[in-house]
């Protein structure tokens, strides 16, 4: 059955005044779930506790390339008390996408991670953005990446939303790395070759075939992401959840 959840740093403003009632407002709203991108300081048995008496789940927990690199046994502490699964790395600095030979290093680095992960029970994966698809002698950064790590390892987490923007064929990369990917983030751009955020429902990526493709590849998390808001923000989150829902 396919759910809907946050991403958190859709609503990051509200969490940092306060978390309980940004939960709160999501499972109001219809979600089914969250994704974290940091827990403001907060133990992970008081957010879990938050959690469950509304019913929410955790269906990842976006975390930098700094704490991946150094307090790998904190986070896989704080994620189990969180029963989160799914570790996400959600974006790498210049350094380690700027030519193709950073990229095979990069992606060696992410087989390493993702066995840690595995090791102990969790799940790696990459989150994309647009500069994924530059290309380096005529390969694009992501397809270097997905040809160097060792699948059993390193799983995706692909943003449509970012796929659309940097003009790839959703279609062709949905064939092409669809058995990769552990779940999607939903993001929609208010036109081409704007950044501009807007609700799922309303911009240039047309999801519903892209959300059937997923779902048929047994896909059970949908995540929304929006950055920027032209409605209010708890009316956007409810419209956001509403509309992707419907296209299930």
């Amino acid at each position: 059955m396919s759910k809907v959840a946050l991403e958190l740093y859709s609503i990051r403003e509200l969490m940092k005044q306060d978390v309980f009632s940004s939960f709160e407002e999501t499972a109001k709203a219809g979600f089914d779930g969250v994704e974290f991108a940091g827990f403001f300081n907060l133990p992970a048995k008081k957010i879990k506790d938050m959690l469950d008496e509304l019913s929410l789940e955790v269906c990842g927990s976006h975390t930098g390339w700094d704490l991946l690199m150094g307090t790998m046994d904190e986070i896989f502490e704080y994620n189990r008390i969180l029963h989160n699964k799914n570790i996400i790395l959600p974006s790498i600095s210049e350094e380690h996408r700027n030519s193709t030979n950073a990229r095979i290093n990069t992606a060696k680095i992410f087989t390493e991670i993702g066995k840690k992960c595995s090791d102990n029970g969790f799940v790696f994966a990459y989150h994309n953005h647009a500069f994924e698809f530059e290309k380096f002698d005529g390969i694009t950064g992501y397809q270097i990446m997905s040809e160097n790590i060792n699948p059993q390892y390193v799983k995706l987490q692909p943003d449509m939303g970012w796929v659309s923007y940097a003009g790839e064929d959703v279609n062709e990369f949905i064939r092409k790395y669809g058995k990769q990917v552990i779940n999607i983030h939903v993001k929609q751009f208010k036109k081409v070759g704007s950044r501009e955020s807007t609700e799922v429902h309303k911009g240039i990526v047309k999801y519903s075939p892209i959300i059937k493709s997923y779902i048929d590849l047994g896909i059970e998390w949908f995540i929304i992401e929006q950055e920027g808001f032209d409605i209010p923000v708890l009316d956007s989150i409810k419209e956001n959840c509403t509309e992707l829902k419907k296209m299930f």
